[in-house]
């Protein structure tokens, strides 16, 4: 008779001397879902917030932040992430990595970094008109979608967060995640790729007035 809880051996750790160079261009954005240059931007931006390793057992910068992305990027078990073969850490490992990075991304410096939205009135003015000049429609300062990013359920007992609050309308556990877009013309690919995939769906305009 198999035990009720199994135990598996901790994962040989793999230090990546430089994780950019073991795998191509094509590997890397298939594992991690950004790009080399897109990584090597993101991670700038957020060591500053990041322990650098002190004792031989600590994570470096780099294989937190590709820890976090692979698991944003394929809603895998943490245990399977952890024993992948260019990760090589342990399961309580993997969690601190993706607590440790949201933590990072939901800081106020952060968030401005990445988030951006005109508020002057002469930005604001700027995108009415071309939004006119394009699409023929007055007034409009953006544009808003969104999206259901499935989750594993909280437990039902949840005082703060019960397990009900999340079921969509489509019966499974998700969070809605919004996308608000100035224009149309996106600069950035990952923008892009966005709108192109939800362009069937219904987009609510937001109206600004002076």
């Amino acid at each position: 008779m198999l035990d009720a809880e199994e135990h598996f051996p901790e994962p040989h750790r793999v230090v990546l001397r430089d994780p950019l160079t073991q795998l191509s261009e094509i590997q890397f954005k298939k594992l991690f879902r950004l790009t080399k240059q897109t990584f090597r931007y993101v991670l700038d931006r957020i060591r500053v917030h990041l322990d650098e390793p002190v004792k031989s057992t600590d994570l470096y910068p780099e294989l937190m932040l590709l820890t976090a992305l692979k698991f944003f990027g394929s809603g895998s078990y943490q245990q399977d992430i952890g024993y992948n073969y260019c990760l090589g850490i342990s399961q309580s490992s993997v969690s601190r990595c993706i607590h440790k990075i949201i933590e990072v991304f939901n800081k106020q410096e952060v968030m401005d970094a990445f988030i951006k939205f005109p508020h002057t009135i002469p930005e604001l003015n700027n995108i009415r008109r071309q939004l006119f000049l394009k699409h023929n429609i007055p007034g409009i300062i953006g544009c808003i979608d969104c999206t259901h990013v499935a989750l594993f359920p909280p437990k039902i007992n949840d005082p703060s967060f019960p397990e009900y609050l999340y079921i969509n309308r489509k019966g499974y556990h998700s969070i809605n995640v919004q996308l608000v877009t100035h224009l149309f013309i996106l600069s950035k690919l990952y923008e892009c790729i966005y709108l192109q995939t939800h362009l069937c769906c219904r987009c609510v305009m937001i109206n600004w007035k002076l």
